[in-house]
């Protein structure tokens, strides 16, 4: 079982935190031939990573994966156990991407040109926090985002989140979390967890390389 990845993919960081955290054997590798090369695509239709190899069949998309590898291995279980915390847990991952990275992905691309609109930027970051109001408003009662133990969507919303954090400081804009407080303290609880720090201390380290690269 392999799974395609790249350190500084949100989506790839949030399957790689599945699989440090049940301690699954999922050799973790670069797309065969390069991302986008034909030798990845004549494996991926998709052209995307993460991608799961498996007895000759290949798993897309972060969610349907990370879904596949909790049929396959389902201790320590990363899914509620009640039927209504499995759907919020589902609902928040999906609102996550629906919502919350699209607007995270804009205030990222300003960055990426050099922050000089800053209309642009007070706009998009405005957006984004509004995403994240609802998203923390979705969440449950417990220290994850939907019961007391980690489950899929804390893997989902993780990776994002550590994005959420750093920005405002490489922008010059006021943190996005500022009163969202049942938000921060859910951030607080999954830094908590080894897997979660493992994995989001490799995509960190390659977004510092990236931003340190030179650009153009």
């Amino acid at each position: 079982m392999q799974l395609y990845n790249a350190d500084s993919s949100p989506f790839a960081t949030r399957v790689r935190i599945q699989i440090y955290h049940k301690r699954l054997d999922v050799g973790i590798t670069s797309p065969p031939g390069g991302l986008g090369s034909d030798d990845f695509r004549a494996q991926v239709p998709l052209g995307r990573i993460p991608a799961l190899a498996v007895n000759g069949h290949v798993i897309s998309e972060s969610l349907a994966i990370m879904e596949y590898l909790e049929d396959r291995f389902p201790e320590p279980a990363m899914r509620p156990a009640v039927a209504e915390d499995r759907a919020r847990m589902r609902t928040l991952a999906l609102a996550h991407d629906c919502y919350v990275q699209p607007e995270l992905r804009r205030l990222f691309f300003l960055f990426r040109e050099g922050k000089g609109d800053s209309q642009a930027v007070a706009s998009a970051a405005a957006d984004l926090k509004k995403a994240l109001g609802q998203l923390s408003a979705a969440m449950g009662a417990g220290a994850f985002a939907a019961g007391d133990t980690p489950t899929i969507a804390d893997c989902a919303m993780a990776p994002s989140f550590s994005f959420v954090v750093a920005l405002p400081g490489l922008l010059e804009i006021d943190p996005l979390v500022a009163g969202l407080q049942r938000l921060s303290a859910w951030w607080g609880q999954v830094c908590k967890l080894p897997a979660f720090t493992r994995a989001l201390g490799e995509m960190e380290a390659a977004f510092r390389a990236y931003t340190s690269a030179p650009q153009g």
